[in-house]
């Protein structure tokens, strides 16, 4: 399921083909970054490349732009208590009754680190971005399609 959600939520392209082609410098510094990442599938958005596979038995998204430069990379995060102390802090006082469910560890290419948490509260979705002192700097409703949620209630 998470693998499902990972990538669903991530990747926004369509998966390229085997015959297109991969700039070299953004090979070259995806395989600087991540010489021995499996299950790697890229996609690429108007600006941007992105690549989607395991590395150190984690699941991760990265981002280059079209020179090969770094820009992020996510993390997916198995258990809350994986989480900084601070960022859990603040879901708790800003979320009270909500539900966290998915997170995500986001190194960025300015060296600042932040986490993504998705809460569940009163039927909706957030997606809450956190830095690591506990600041929340964005939070987004999250849309579910109305057939997502109905097999959700199923389950």
């Amino acid at each position: 399921m998470f693998k499902f959600l990972f990538f669903s939520l991530f990747i926004t392209t369509t998966i390229w083909s085997f015959s297109q082609e991969i700039p070299s410098d953004v090979e070259k510094s995806f395989n600087s970054m991540f010489s021995s990442a499996i299950n790697v599938e890229w996609s690429r958005t108007d600006d941007f490349y992105e690549v989607a596979f395991i590395f150190n038995d984690e699941m991760k998204l990265t981002r280059f732009d079209k020179d090969g430069k770094w820009v992020f990379t996510k993390t997916e995060m198995v258990l809350e208590n994986q989480l900084p102390v601070q960022v859990r802090k603040a879901i708790k006082s800003q979320y009270p009754d909500g539900y966290a469910s998915r997170f995500q560890k986001i190194e960025n290419n300015d060296k600042s680190l932040n986490y993504e948490v998705e809460i569940s509260l009163d039927d909706n979705s957030y997606l809450v971005l956190i830095d690591s002192s506990g600041k929340i700097l964005n939070t987004q409703k999250v849309e579910v399609a109305q057939d997502e949620r109905n097999v959700n209630q199923e389950e």
